[in-house]
């Protein structure tokens, strides 16, 4: 169950995650503590060879699913085989099959509804909102983003709630409803002050900012971009940190405080680039093609110009790729329901 693992690739905690689950695993008597010690990769591996053991729990799940069992066991089963579904789900996902990761998620929504597992139902709603936003049906991806946020709330899961008022604070700021999404973000933020998130404080506090900018409140902008640098870089989120410096630079820039501006953008690029993250090499470059030019220094915003061109003439061909599966995994999909609705009127 080792062979195909670059075992060199792996994390120490990764690698004694997998040592002691695969004996437990080989020593087990029965299939249940097999499929438990699968479960135990599957759920906290953190390298992504976590996705061979998810074939090999499913498989397993089927098998024990044939077999007479008690109502208890067999519930315990189902969520496992619900789970495992969802697993896979996001496995076809990363892998950009959108179409076979939207039925898996469907498969494993079925069974939760079945074994009424609201926490199940909930997170499995927020990833089919998450893909089909990422496919551009908005419409969709806002039902389902409410589904699992009325579910999340009935049931007291106040942490995971913030996950998903974030995403919906996210849509409505993206479609200009600027005041339903500062509705949406503020209540993520007071959730994430109440349990002292901090990775999710930066982020409320930088949505928030963009809000407040394209709102034309400037000030208010400033003040949630500087706690979302604060933040960011007290929790060395290096990322984080050149997308507040890009955002805090481009109000400045805006104020016509230039100094300011240039030092922000320097550094933000400086980072992007350390990292190697092209869609913040881009934006850091355009920054500073505009600070530049309103300094009167052509040569220097020409080298930056042709820096924000490169970048983003590479995201855009990764973005047309991927566009190009998404049409083809969408028309898979739609053909393969026709033919199931075609089928259940055959009988």
């Amino acid at each position: 169950m080792v062979d195909s693992l670059v075992l060199k690739e792996l994390s120490e905690g990764d690698k004694e995650l997998l040592n002691a689950s695969l004996i437990k695993f080989h020593r087990a008597k029965d299939d249940t503590t097999k499929i438990n010690a699968l479960n135990n990769i599957c759920e906290n591996m953190m390298h992504d060879d976590w996705s061979k053991y998810q074939f090999f729990q499913l498989d397993l799940v089927i098998k024990m699913l044939k077999k007479e069992l008690d109502s208890k066991s067999k519930w315990s089963l189902m969520n496992s085989y619900s789970s495992g579904l969802v697993n896979t789900g996001i496995i076809y996902e990363n892998k950009g099959n959108i179409a076979l990761a939207v039925e898996f998620f469907h498969k494993g929504l079925k069974i939760q509804e079945f074994n009424k597992d609201s926490i199940g139902i909930a997170t499995t709603l927020n990833n089919l909102g998450s893909i089909y936003y990422n496919q551009g049906d908005i419409s969709l991806s806002l039902k389902f983003y409410h589904q699992s946020l009325k579910i999340k709330e009935s049931i007291g899961d106040i942490k995971g709630s913030a996950f998903t008022l974030n995403n919906l604070g996210n849509i409505y700021y993206k479609q200009g409803d600027l005041e339903k999404a500062l509705f949406y973000m503020h209540k993520c933020l007071a959730i994430d002050e109440k349990f002292g998130d901090q990775q999710g404080l930066a982020q409320s506090y930088n949505n928030i900012g963009g809000v407040y900018s394209n709102k034309g409140d400037l000030k208010m902008a400033i003040q949630y971009y500087e706690k979302s640098l604060k933040m960011r870089e007290t929790i060395d989120d290096q990322p984080g940190i050149a997308q507040s410096l890009y955002n805090l630079g481009s109000i400045q820039l805006k104020n016509n405080e230039l100094r300011k501006a240039l030092s922000n953008g320097i550094r933000s690029l400086d980072i992007a680039r350390e990292i190697g993250f092209p869609y913040d090499i881009k934006n850091g470059a355009a920054l500073l093609t505009r600070v530049y030019e309103q300094q009167g220094k052509g040569m220097k915003a020409l080298e930056m110009y042709k820096l924000h061109i490169k970048m983003k003439d590479s995201i855009n061909n990764e973005t047309t790729q991927k566009a190009t599966i998404r049409q083809q995994t969408q028309y898979e999909f739609e053909k393969a329901q026709i033919v199931k609705e075609n089928e259940a009127k055959e009988h």
